[in-house]
């Protein structure tokens, strides 16, 4: 275990909503940390089933051994508004986001500490990780792109399990979007990537395990979300708009026509094309030839259902600036 006289520099964030069935396997995971003294801020977001009471068990159970937990009570619903909440209680220089359904592996904690002491320029350092499914297969996710901006609007690398951002800069580009009911994390990451921040990647096997479930914010099709994702999506682009990022944009005309194809996939032809004449129509001022290149992108993926956004990168990757790590 780190040194106990060590004083925190991350603050684990995680908000909860009637979990009591999936809570306690991250709550273990958590536990096992070997990462010493340890803060953690759980926001309860109203919830209605045992969850409380299980925090409370947990937080008399782990505090004796070197583990701080501080439970906010916020009744709004919403996933933003619990982590805006859970961010306010926050004191130390770091911020690591994680959800109430997921697990890391014991030496999680510890590994992206000793990072950020050795570095402590670093702004936002990012890892990759593995998704579970119900038999138990798992799948990596890593997005190794040159241009991050390009990698997290197309690929999540930013997404709340998978970075530590400095306290200071996501206080100062205002927190999650609390408007927002899903894509939170990808309308966060790209306010915090416009601001060019000191970016790291923490090359090593997965140490972050994710369980989709049926009742996650997204689920588990792309049109159970369609309202939610274009208001997203809208909220991105206002968070380029007259930035030094704002060539990235094309990006998010490529990821809304990604998702129009799905749409179509999933039987939902006419909000597939209401969903792409919109994207073309925030696109008007492009170039025809740009335009045919998002219709394209559109066709491949309603047709191969992957495959879209390697087509875009190597499509629009002349008329986006890159972002290095």
């Amino acid at each position: 275990m780190n040194n106990d006289s060590k004083e925190p520099i991350l603050t684990v964030v995680m908000p909860v909503r009637n979990r009591a069935a999936l809570l306690p396997r991250t709550l273990l995971s958590i536990e096992r940390q070997t990462l010493r003294p340890l803060k953690t801020v759980i926001a309860d977001n109203g919830s209605t089933d045992s969850t409380p009471q299980i925090i409370e068990q947990w937080r008399q159970r782990v505090e004796p051994q070197g583990i701080s937990v501080t439970v906010v009570s916020e009744p709004r619903p919403g996933a933003s508004v619990a982590r805006n909440a859970a961010l306010a209680k926050v004191t130390t220089p770091y911020t690591l986001h994680f959800d109430s359904d997921d697990e890391m592996l014991p030496d999680h904690l510890a590994m992206v500490d000793a990072y950020l002491r050795l570095h402590p320029d670093t702004e936002i350092l990012r890892w990759d990780v593995t998704i579970m499914d119900n038999e138990g297969w798992t799948t990596l996710k890593s997005v190794d792109d040159e241009d991050l901006l390009r990698g997290h609007i197309l690929h999540a690398a930013l997404a709340s399990q998978r970075y530590a951002v400095a306290t200071d800069l996501l206080r100062s580009v205002g927190g999650w979007d609390e408007t927002l009911t899903c894509w939170d994390d990808l309308e966060l990451g790209t306010r915090l990537l416009a601001r060019k921040p000191v970016t790291a990647y923490l090359r090593c096997e997965p140490r972050v395990v994710i369980h989709p479930s049926d009742d996650s914010i997204t689920g588990r099709r792309y049109a159970d979300s369609h309202a939610a994702q274009m208001l997203a999506l809208d909220a991105c682009r206002r968070a380029l708009r007259h930035t030094d990022a704002e060539d990235a944009t094309i990006w998010l005309d490529a990821k809304g026509m990604i998702v129009a194809a799905h749409y179509a996939r999933e039987g939902e032809p006419q909000m597939a094309e209401r969903t792409a004449a919109a994207v073309l129509n925030a696109a008007s001022g492009r170039s025809r030839a740009v335009r045919m290149k998002l219709q394209l992108v559109r066709l491949v993926t309603m047709i191969a259902g992957q495959g879209g956004c390697a087509l875009a990168k190597w499509l629009l990757q002349p008329r986006a600036k890159a972002h290095r790590e």
